[in-house]
């Protein structure tokens, strides 16, 4: 996954949603 750019920008977008829906 390091090798692809868009893993860490996705994987923040999946985090934000997940702790939007928690809060």
């Amino acid at each position: 996954m390091s090798k692809h750019p868009m893993a860490w920008p996705l994987a923040f977008l999946v985090l934000t949603s997940l702790s939007l829906c928690l809060s």
